[in-house]
This record gives C-alpha cells, structure tokens and sequence, in this order.
C-alpha cells in the first residue's frame, strides 16, 4: 500500500471522532498501529475510546459498507474514514471497547497483500 494524505484524513477522523464523542472533561483514547508480518501483510490502525460508544445501527451500515433510507448513519464521519480505507483496498471494523467505548480499527493492505 502506498499511503497518500487520504489517510492522514481518516486517522484524524477516527481521533477527532472519539474525542467529540467523549463525555468525560478529560477524554481518553488510545491509538495503537500494528505492523504488518510475514504472515499477515495488513497494518491495523485501532482507535480505542471510552466514550459511549457507536450506534449499532450505524456500525452495521460502516461496516457493511451501503447505506439504505432505513438503514444508515447519523453521520458523516464514519463514512469519510470508510469511503477513505476502502478506497486503498482495505476495511473497517467497529467493535464495542470494554467497559465503555468504541474501538475503531482501519484495517489496510501492504503491497502484495490479498485479502484471503
């Protein structure tokens, strides 16, 4: 993969939306990037806050990756950092974080990488 500013913009979504989202005066949110390995030639960029957390619905939408009348998201956010990590052959993933929180991991392709 041969990352532009594209991604720049997706990382800064990603932070800037864990941080919006927070309702503690202090947010916390970790960032952790996972170096691609023989094995698995994928870099994960994982987004971790403890805030409250994305709506199932719209997590479902993301990750689906369409978006319907009845089934979509109240945001654009997500959908920037998707259209963005999509757009380099890569995906996204939504889970929820423990205790509280969501963990948002983009997930991309070095070259060479496949997806199987």
């Amino acid at each position: 993969m041969k990352a532009d500013s594209r991604l720049k913009v997706a990382i800064l979504e990603a932070v800037d939306n864990a941080v919006s989202h927070q309702e503690q005066s202090k947010p916390a949110v970790d960032i952790n990037v996972t170096q691609p390995t023989d094995s698995d030639r994928w870099v994960e960029i994982v987004v971790a806050d403890s805030g409250p957390g994305i709506p199932s619905e719209d997590q479902m939408a993301i990750e689906m990756g369409e978006e319907t009348a009845i089934d979509h998201g109240s945001g654009i956010g997500l959908w920037l950092i998707h259209w963005i990590v999509v757009s380099f052959g890569g995906e996204i993933q939504i889970d929820e974080n423990d205790p509280a929180g969501s963990v948002v991991t983009l997930r991309l392709p070095t070259t060479g990488a496949s997806s199987e």
